[in-house]
C-alpha cells in the first residue's frame, strides 16, 4: 500500500473523532483508528521516496486532470514498478506507463 493511502486512511478516521457528538462515536472513532493501525503495521507501506518524488514532479508537469494524492500515488507505483489496483481508470489512466488492474471485473 502507498505511503499516501495509510495517510488517506488516518486523515479519515482522525476526521472521524474530531466530528464525534458523543462519547460513544467518539470511542468507536478511536476503535476504528486503533484497528487500522494495527492493519497498517501488518502490511508492506510503499514509500514516496527520492524516485517517487522525482515522478511526481515529472507528472505534474504533464497536468493530468487528476487529484493530488492520486498522482502521488501513481508516481509511488511507477518508482516501484508495481500494478496499481484501482477502478477509477478514468483518472489514472491518465499517467503514461502506470499499470492498472481492477479486481471488481474479475469473474
Amino acid at each position: 500500500m502507498a505511503i499516501v493511502t495509510a495517510e488517506e486512511m488516518l486523515r479519515g478516521w482522525l476526521a472521524v473523532i474530531r466530528r464525534a457528538e458523543s462519547v460513544e462515536a467518539l470511542g468507536r472513532g478511536y476503535a476504528k483508528l486503533g484497528r487500522t493501525l494495527t492493519f497498517l503495521q501488518g502490511i508492506q507501506i510503499l514509500e514516496f521516496n527520492l524516485t517517487a518524488q522525482r515522478i511526481y514532479a515529472e507528472l505534474k508537469s504533464i497536468k493530468p486532470r487528476i487529484g493530488t494524492q492520486d498522482l502521488r500515488i501513481a508516481a509511488i507505483a511507477l518508482a516501484t514498478d508495481v500494478i496499481l489496483v484501482t477502478r477509477d481508470r478514468k483518472d489514472f489512466g491518465q499517467v503514461p506507463q502506470l499499470r492498472l488492474e481492477d479486481w471488481t471485473r474479475r469473474q
